[in-house]
């Protein structure tokens, strides 16, 4: 009964899992984006100087082959390598990719002063794979670098280039300027707005005056009013727009960056006087939060995210993604919900009709018999044994389906009485095995009687379910236990087995191998629980000792030592201080380093022995074939120690394929076969019917 609520239960649970994952399955399908971007914004070199400038690859999944154009100013900067080609100003990378990323470190070398424009002309990349496709590249980034000194570059020839003192101090002569600034300890002039409009500028504004240090110029103004622009020109006439901070009264930079086709110009967000109630330092610093306009001139707050991309930084963003989450899994909790409830409900229904067809089957089945039996018992006819043990494997409850209760009483009444006359001491069992002999397995030694057992194994059987099919994993699991088509075999190791050990005794288990000696060993010390029956013992008193367990090959032997002794129960103080005796007990000197892949079968069957008989002999010793170990000189010094165990006090259970060994050193010896107890007794007896039945064969 139990085994079917298991399995009805196993199979809701094995469905509910099944829908969970098949909802949770991300069924929406996104393009695959790619960035290519710099190291960073902007970058400031000296004269002469050589320097890097890092250029990163970016793709959703794995990058194939690509082709990226990067153009920069061979006036003022000499490229000296880290691409795969150069020609004429424009630099080319161009490969295929072994991940998402691809990263490359240009470098140069300057020439002059001045500013140098780096910037990504094109980009070709598709996905990795035979079906490549070409990503969505939707940013191509600029850069531009900041050289300090002399700038030589010029239309005309430099030794035609001289220039008087008056013109050197206004390098900037025919752009009106109002003052000479430095911003990020560069020169710049401030460029009189009033009097000059700048070709570049390409955004909608109002125009109005700030005032700068002290002094009052034209400015440009956002559409809202809330941010004032200006330019700067450097001595070679190149213009660079600035935000103005009224509260700092400072210049900040403002870097033009394109996102799907539209422009924008962002800047420091401390250009902005008013900043939200949910914005913080931290904020900015950890999302990247900048202060943006459009070529509308409409302003507003913007996060850079990954591939240098501007999205619209929404205070509630995180309460409401967090709402949203919620509301997803609320919805996956109740449609899983609904689909565990018609699973169980289905289930319930085809238990219900399964008992039917089976109580029918059973009805009928029973009927038969017990009339049959009737019958015999009306005429006089004895019943064979396996009448009645077909009948007493019924029990009330499956007879009370047509029948009742009272004939049923009445008719075991009869059957008991009928029994009893045929019942003798040297009437045979079903297995052929008399009563006397039967009684002599259990016995109770003599100068053990009235004594209680350290060790009692009690009627102990053991049953293993064996699947029949052979599954590759969830889903042809699920797939077959839908169609019913998961069977089991059942495996019986161990039949009835019953005997006693008592303090001091040394007892050994014989018989074939598959017999369930093994299978014995680990329900007496724990390892296993019975089907059916008990043992009775202390088993904190209990130390099992097998060879190899938990060794792992692709370790070496000393990591095996403390592993394996960990697993046995010792501790690290422990093995540190037998260690060297284990090394020298196992005659493994210069190998402990060596993996135990690399070791032969005698190797690791000394090393498991030496570290399982290293401890302290417990109370009751269980000894599962620990003497079947490397070479015939080997085998003798681990007979003695094992000699010294057994023999120490302890009470013992020795499994072994030595007869010699069994005679040598048990009291008593326990012969199991086929999972069944064939006799207990005396070592001498117990071998010579065990060997005449191994002759027999």
């Amino acid at each position: 009964m139990r085994l079917r609520i298991w399995e009805k239960w196993k199979r809701i649970i094995l469905l509910g899992t099944f829908f969970v994952l098949a909802i949770g399955i991300p069924w929406e399908i996104r393009a695959e984006n790619a960035t290519v971007t710099f190291g960073s914004n902007y970058y400031t070199a000296t004269d002469n100087e050589t320097f890097p400038i890092g250029v990163y690859l970016n793709g959703d999944s794995k990058i194939g082959t690509y082709e990226v154009k990067i153009s920069y100013d061979n006036r003022r900067l000499e490229y000296t390598g880290g691409g795969d080609s150069e020609e004429n100003g424009v630099i080319t990378l161009s490969g295929t990719g072994v991940n998402a990323q691809v990263k490359y470190m240009l470098k140069f070398q300057t020439r002059s002063g001045g500013t140098a424009d780096i910037k990504i002309e094109s980009a070709v990349i598709h996905t990795a794979g035979e079906n490549e496709e070409e990503f969505d590249v939707a940013t191509l980034a600029s850069t531009y670098v900041t050289i300090s000194g002399e700038d030589t570059v010029g239309d005309a020839p430099q030794e035609e280039s001289q220039e008087t003192e008056t013109e050197e101090e206004n390098p900037v002569s025919d752009i009106p300027t109002v003052m000479e600034v430095s911003v990020e300890e560069q020169t710049y002039y401030l460029v009189d707005l009033s009097q000059y409009t700048p070709e570049n500028i390409d955004f909608q504004y109002d125009t109005g005056t700030i005032t700068y240090q002290g002094t009052e110029v034209a400015a440009y103004l956002s559409a809202n009013g809330d941010i004032s622009f200006v330019y700067l020109a450097d001595s070679q006439k190149n213009l660079y727009l600035y935000a103005y901070s009224s509260e700092k009264d400072k210049l900040y930079p403002c870097n033009s960056i394109t996102v799907n086709g539209e422009k924008y110009y962002f800047m420091s967000p401390y250009v902005c006087s008013e900043w939200p109630q949910e914005l913080t330092l931290d904020i900015i610093q950890s999302e990247s939060i900048v202060y943006a306009i459009d070529m509308e001139g409409q302003t507003g707050f913007y996060k850079i995210t990954t591939g240098n991309k501007l999205e619209t930084w929404n205070p509630n963003e995180g309460q409401e993604n967090f709402q949203n989450q919620m509301k997803i899994l609320i919805i996956i909790l109740a449609v899983t919900l609904v689909i565990m409830l018609l699973a169980i409900l289905l289930v319930i229904h085809m238990d219900k009709n399964k008992q039917r067809q089976d109580g029918r089957s059973v009805s009928g089945k029973t009927n038969n018999r017990i009339k049959t039996r009737k019958n015999k018992l009306k005429q006089g006819e004895s019943e064979t044994s396996s009448d009645i043990n077909a009948a007493d494997d019924f029990e009330i409850e499956d007879l009370a389906l047509d029948i009742s209760e009272e004939e049923i009483r009445a008719w075991r009444a009869e059957l008991e009485q009928s029994d009893g006359d045929d019942n003798s001491p040297n009437k045979k069992n079903s297995d052929g095995q008399n009563a006397a002999e039967k009684y002599s397995n259990t016995a109770v030694p003599e100068e053990r009687a009235g004594e209680e057992p350290v060790i009692a194994v009690k009627d102990v059987t053991m049953q293993f379910r064996i699947a029949m099919n052979n599954v590759s994993g969830i889903k042809e699991y699920v797939i077959q236990l839908l169609k019913k088509q998961i069977s089991y075999r059942e495996l019986l190791a161990l039949d009835h087995v019953s005997f006693n050990v008592y303090k001091g005794e040394v007892v050994g288990i014989i018989g074939t191998n598959g017999s369930g000696k093994s299978t014995l060993l680990k329900i007496v010390s724990g390892a296993l629980k019975p089907s059916s029956g008990e043992v009775q013992c202390d088993r904190r008193k209990v130390q099992l000792l097998t060879l190899g367990t938990g060794f792992d090959v692709e370790l070496t032997a000393k990591e095996n030592v403390y592993l394996n002794g960990a697993i046995i129960g010792y501790s690290k103080e422990f093995i540190d201080s037998k260690y060297d005796e284990i090394v020298r007990f196992a005659e493994l000197e210069g190998f402990m380093e060596e993996k135990v892949k690399n070791f032969s079968s005698g190797m690791v069957s000394r090393l498991g022995f030496a570290i399982a008989t290293i401890g302290e002999t417990a109370e009751i010793l269980i000894l599962d074939e620990v003497l079947s170990v490397g070479d015939e000189f080997f085998r003798k010094k681990s007979l003695k120690r094992v000699q010294e165990m057994i023999h120490g006090g302890s009470t013992v259970l020795l499994v072994s394929h030595s007869m010699g060994t069994i005679l040598e050193n048990c009291d008593r010896v326990v012969w199991i076969e086929k999972g069944k107890m064939k006799m207990c007794g005396e070592p001498k007896r117990v071998c010579e019917a065990y060997q005449k039945m191994s002759e027999g064969k």
